[in-house]
């Protein structure tokens, strides 16, 4: 890959798991993980008690950046975008940044059991797909693909963390 990935916590997020994170992506992508930012005030919405995508991705887009990089801010808040009661992810193929809200992805959230490994897995599989989609991926049918859209936390569970041989052409340079 000809492209860096930068992962940009935003508030606080788990420094071992971006450790892990990275070390799982570094097996595909050139990774770096940038210091820790603010959450930004303006992307909260009262309202809905949730974190705006637009707005995370215009502060993620303001960060002094190389423009041919792909920035992930990942963050603990629930996300949102208009037309969705929430999200686990969402990119911005114009300006080369995409987002994760962790809530959701927590088992506690779906079962109320803490587990670990089920966790990162719906992480790193959220952070590949929308990695996907800045490298020019749309949404798969099949359900095993990593670029099939998640409705539920079930379908992240089901899909697999690879790129079916069809999408698997989006991401090679």
């Amino acid at each position: 890959m000809s492209d860096a990935i930068t992962l940009v916590p935003i508030g606080f997020v788990d420094t071992e798991l971006l450790s892990t994170l990275r070390q799982a992506l570094i097996q595909t992508f050139t990774v770096e993980i940038h210091p820790e930012q603010a959450v930004p005030y303006q992307a909260f919405d009262r309202k809905r008690g949730q974190y705006g995508a637009e707005k995370i991705f215009e502060f993620l887009f303001s960060l002094p950046h190389d423009t041919s990089c792909k920035i992930v801010g990942i963050i603990e808040g629930d996300l949102y975008a208009p037309g969705y009661h929430y999200m686990f992810g969402q990119a911005d193929v114009r300006r080369n940044v995409a987002v994760v809200s962790l809530m959701r992805l927590h088992p506690v959230f779906d079962t109320g059991k803490e587990n670990e490994k089920l966790f990162f897995e719906r992480v790193l599989k959220e952070v590949v797909h929308e990695l996907g989609h800045l490298y020019g991926c749309g949404h798969c049918q099949d359900a095993s693909c990593v670029m099939f859209f998640s409705r539920h936390i079930k379908d992240t569970d089901h899909k697999g963390i690879s790129f079916c041989s069809y999408h698997e052409q989006c991401v090679s340079v």
